[in-house]
């Protein structure tokens, strides 16, 4: 049994491990889990006497570490993270020198090296020098070291990395056989998979600290529906502690970084200019945030133009009709944004191991895809403004433009979001991601081109005729809506398409949020996990090709 009791250790002001207090059974595989630097080569150096513990104690069946180290010692296998030991010796030299400091019988020294070394496929060049050998050939030397003396309590530190598909497998039936015999097993790891198959408890390391301690079973019961990676992220990534404030300059800085996902097609030709002009300076994300604006001007004022000849008073139909129009394609162009931001972007995994908060990636996130959306509503602040003077003069517009305007912007931000992260996830997962979101795209562009060049059709219809001849559009439901508040604000009609809406929005805005940050962070877990799954995959196959 091994034990932890206030086990702390200090680099001047750094603290690499701070009140570790755990216990490790014997018969069990205990797996410690962590990013690199949270604390697991620290535990595993003090449990092997490679450094000693600023504060606290280590008993190893009630043996106090500090006063029974050379006994200790004997009893430990322990295979480090860096298999860069001894190179001047061959492997056989190596396996020979551990067996006399553990004093091994020499029979079965070479009985177990002879084991040992077919197990591993490596029986072939246990007299050639470890200097020559592979990075994964140094991890099977080790490996075999450790195992030579047959010790009671194995500590292994990253014992997988380096070793091909068939001597991980084996080493890890070892280690479960060892475990049979009552005896114990240590190792670190930051391949969950791995932790999944082994473990009969882990620990959870972030910065030193135990966040976590307990077998698989109890992690997930205390995480209904989610998998050991996701929970793993959730525990030891960055959260927002109760009562602790959002860091708007963080989220500035973050909007300049995301908001180049929005519309890659500009930062494409900054960039064209940047190669044609060295010496001059392009700022990217101000060279979008100026599109997005004369985009949005360009459109409010060509359709005060394009709306002035009909009167709108007489024509809910139509008011109507370009509301639900725009509104569409706001919310398609503001979902092609929020799709390129959170999912094409794929950038989550630069940002881990910054100080920012998980809710200021999320907001910055969300802003960075408002330009969009509020480019293809410019037309609607025109018909309103257009409309509303039309129907109650000019100070009414303005005041309710602007209200009205808001609200429809927050309802278009919200759909988007839903959208977003419903659809969004399907498409992140599907083997055919990269045709989908070009299609997205492209019929987020072909809408938007195609709407303009309708309304340019349908007015120029409308001009030079008599208004009160044209004959309206059918109301569409809830659009009429923004009509009804402002030309009969107290009746039925605004009262349904109009203020029961507005509760509704309210009521997802407030309700429903935190679930989609939460949806949209699962999945942007999931493509983290997914490339760093991928290229541990590709080194291992590299390895493997040198082995």
């Amino acid at each position: 049994m091994i034990r932890f009791e206030h086990v702390s250790k200090l680099y001047g002001d750094k603290e690499a491990l701070s009140d570790l207090n755990v216990t490790i059974e014997n018969g069990e595989i205990f797996g410690l889990i962590g990013h690199n630097g949270a604390g697991k080569t620290t535990a595993i150096s003090i449990l092997t006497s490679i450094i000693e513990a600023t504060y606290g104690e280590v008993f190893v069946d009630d043996l106090a570490l500090s006063e029974h180290h050379d006994e200790i010692k004997k009893r430990i296998g322990y295979v480090p993270d860096s298999p860069d030991l001894f190179l001047n010796l061959t492997a056989s030299e190596y396996w020979h020198f551990l067996a006399k400091i553990y004093c091994v019988d020499e029979a079965k020294v070479e009985e177990r090296i002879n084991r040992l070394s077919h197990l591993f496929d490596i029986a072939g060049h246990v007299d050639e020098l470890i200097e020559s050998f592979s990075h994964g050939m140094r991890q099977k030397v080790i490996v075999i070291g450790a195992l030579i003396s047959n010790p009671d309590i194995w500590i292994l530190d990253e014992p997988l990395t380096g070793l091909d598909p068939q001597a991980a497998f084996d080493l890890k039936k070892m280690m479960k056989e060892h475990v049979r015999s009552g005896n114990t097993v240590l190792f670190s790891t930051h391949v969950l998979a791995v932790a999944e198959q082994l473990c009969d408890r882990i620990g959870i390391l972030k910065e030193g600290k135990l966040i976590f301690v307990g077998s698989l079973e109890e992690l997930k019961a205390n995480h209904p529906d989610k998998d050991l990676e996701t929970i793993y992220l959730e525990l030891a990534r960055r959260k927002v502690e109760e009562g602790e404030c959002m860091n708007w300059s963080t989220v500035r800085e973050l909007v300049k970084i995301n908001i180049l996902y929005s519309n890659p097609q500009t930062v494409t030709a900054v960039k064209r200019k940047q190669e044609k002009n060295p010496r001059k300076n392009f700022s990217t994300y101000k060279s979008v945030i100026r599109q997005q604006i004369f985009l949005s001007l360009f459109f409010a004022v060509i359709y005060i133009f394009m709306y002035a000849n009909l009167n709108f008073k007489h024509y809910p139909g139509y008011f109507s009709f370009y509301t639900a129009i725009f509104f569409i394609m706001a919310t398609l162009n503001a979902f092609s944004a929020m799709y390129s931001i959170f999912y094409e972007s794929d950038d989550v995994k630069l940002y881990a191991h910054l100080p920012i908060k998980s809710s200021e990636l999320y907001l910055a996130k969300v802003i960075s895809s408002f330009g969009m959306g509020v480019t293809f509503l410019m037309p609607l602040l025109s018909l309103f403004f257009i409309a509303y003077w039309q129907m109650a003069g000019l100070f009414v517009a303005i005041i309710a433009t602007v209200i009205v305007f808001g609200i429809l912007f927050t309802a278009s931000t919200v759909l988007a979001l839903y959208v977003n992260s419903l659809v969004g996830g399907v498409i992140v997962r599907s083997n055919h991601r990269k045709l989908i979101s070009t299609v997205l795209m492209s019929l987020s562009t072909i809408g938007a081109v195609g709407t303009i060049l309708y309304m340019n059709v349908v007015n120029s219809k409308n001009i030079g005729s008599d208004s009160l001849t044209i004959p309206d559009r059918p109301i569409i439901p809830y659009f009429r809506g923004f009509y009804d508040v402002v030309n009969v604000p107290f009746s039925l009609a605004a009262l349904l398409n109009f203020y029961l809406p507005l509760v509704v929005l309210l009521g997802l805005m407030i309700g429903l949020v935190k679930w989609q940050c939460q949806i949209i962070t699962k999945v942007l877990c999931m493509l983290v996990l997914k490339k760093l799954k991928l290229r541990s995959r590709r080194k291992k196959r590299q390895r493997a090709q040198l082995l």
